[in-house]
């Protein structure tokens, strides 16, 4: 038997930091669970897919024996919800019967041998770099929108790190609309590579904070580590190469256009509301120092256009996109000026800061 006393609310929100993880379709049974592993004081949860691994730790703990045991936690962290604060009491028997006893009450849960799941990576001969946190949190966030979720081009489905010498680049694309944010960072003394994988990029973006404290990422052949706070969690990389981002970019757009991010956003959001459900199409058309937006839903004989002010002295032209990807990629530019750089209405369009 072993007994360890631990707070509630710690505890619970360790539970449900490590169970964002868990997919609902894991093919194999032992990681619909957690892993609790109780060592000399230290309790280590850690949750796992195919895609990775999310760990965190708790010291301190009042116990009695080491033991390692795996639970399914969406019984245990609905009734850990309810209850008010308070130290409560694991024991943990020899045939793995978790047993959790609070004031006046307790709940009984089946455990299972931790020996199916799945083994932690091994990062010995790993390449380490260190990010401030507030530096991977922007990187993310500016570029995952772009990030493509069909599993058929697997290695698209992330957010693509490219460090060099001096820089940090964060890259997302789905083929059709490409984000990239460029940080200069002299600390960045390797050449070094790796996709996070769109579900664990998305985690990331949810759990971590954004402060100068350094995120220590460990990168070998077949996974990264990242390291922040109590917790670490282990990206399971995509077989093959990201594709040559770089040749994406527009090289000869000529025609320029500058414009404030906020009045451009609003007039996109408005007519867009009046664009065909289906294709979502608004029409830009450029002409000396304006623009005209406009969109139709001809099912529906509904319309409007809005005309706005800018600097564009280039030819006149027209040109379409989808309203509700445009706005995402306007509003992922952190300035309050954009410029948008065009070649003729069948290329691709370039928007900056």
């Amino acid at each position: 038997m072993t007994t360890i006393s631990i707070s509630k609310s710690e505890l619970l929100s360790r539970l449900q930091s490590v169970s964002k993880i868990i997919s609902s379709k894991n093919t194999l049974p032992i990681m619909n669970n957690i892993l609790l592993d109780i060592q000399d004081g230290t309790i280590k949860i850690s949750a796992a897919d195919t895609l990775g691994r999310i760990n965190t730790s708790m010291g301190s703990i009042l116990t009695d024996n080491n033991v390692s045991v795996c639970v399914e936690p969406k019984l245990l962290i609905e009734a850990l919800k309810t209850l008010p604060e308070q130290p409560i009491t694991i024991s943990i028997d020899e045939k793995l019967a978790i047993t959790v006893k609070y004031k006046g009450g307790k709940f009984e849960l089946a455990g299972q041998s931790p020996q199916e799941f799945p083994k932690e990576k091994d990062v010995t001969n790993a390449t380490k770099i260190s990010i401030p946190s507030k530096v991977l949190l922007n990187g993310i966030e500016k570029t995952i929108f772009c990030a493509s979720t069909d599993d058929l081009r697997p290695i698209m489905t992330s957010v693509y790190l490219d460090i060099t010498e001096g820089q940090i680049s964060f890259v997302a694309s789905d083929g059709h609309k490409l984000a990239l944010l460029e940080l200069r960072d002299e600390s960045m003394t390797e050449k070094i590579s790796f996709v996070l994988p769109l579900k664990i990029a998305t985690i990331l973006k949810g759990s971590i904070k954004p402060s100068d404290e350094l995120i220590n990422i460990f990168i070998n052949n077949n996974s990264v580590r990242l390291e922040y706070g109590s917790e670490s969690i282990v990206a399971t990389l995509q077989e093959g190469n990201y594709p040559n981002y770089r040749s994406a970019l527009p090289q000869n757009n000529d025609k320029i256009l500058s414009i404030g991010k906020t009045e451009l956003n609003g007039a996109i959001k408005r007519v867009s509301v009046f664009a065909n459900q289906a294709s979502s199409l608004v029409k830009l058309e450029l002409s000396n120092n304006q623009i005209k937006l406009s969109a139709q839903d001809i099912d529906f004989s509904v319309a409007a256009d809005e005309t706005i002010t800018c600097e564009y002295t280039g030819t006149a032209m027209a040109i379409g996109f989808k309203g509700h990807l445009f706005t995402e990629l306007i509003s992922a530019i952190p300035s309050s000026d954009l410029q948008m750089s065009f070649y003729d209405p069948s290329r691709a369009t370039l928007i900056t800061q």
